[in-house]
């Protein structure tokens, strides 16, 4: 059978669902509450459906993202993929594309003035900043 034609969602690499409803079991929760979760978005889910979920790489049967996400919030909340916060004190980010040779130069060059590329970018951010008589807010 040519598969050719078959879309794999992004979320099948990132999330291993069947690993996930194990360890969520494994945790205490009842198959059960699981499958009344996924019910309330898919009424028609239930406890073989669930189990091939369970056991996808045996039956080919994976549970969709918006299902597992479900039980993931309900259950496992420290589990989440959620992105966090960004607490540095400098959270914005400046980057440029050098060639080879301007790259070498400049690594050689920060070398021998003793500073890092993030001490050199500060500087000469601050020095056109004073040039044009701006304000150092943020510093």
């Amino acid at each position: 059978m040519d598969n050719s034609h078959c879309i794999v969602p992004d979320q099948a690499s990132d999330v291993k669902p069947t690993n996930l409803l194990r360890q969520i079991e494994e945790d205490g929760v009842k198959p059960s509450e699981m499958i009344a979760v996924v019910q309330r978005l898919y009424p028609g889910y239930e406890k073989t459906l669930h189990s091939k979920c369970k056991n996808g790489e045996k039956y080919g049967v994976m549970l969709r993202p918006d299902a597992m996400a479900a039980i993931v919030t309900q259950f496992a909340p420290g589990l989440r993929n959620d992105r966090r916060r960004d607490v540095r004190t400098k959270p914005r980010r400046i980057q440029a594309r050098l060639s080879e040779a301007v790259y070498g130069a400049l690594q050689q060059a920060l070398r021998a003035k003793g500073v890092t590329v993030q001490r050199w970018i500060e500087d000469s951010a601050l020095g056109l900043i004073n040039q044009i008589g701006g304000s150092r807010d943020g510093q």
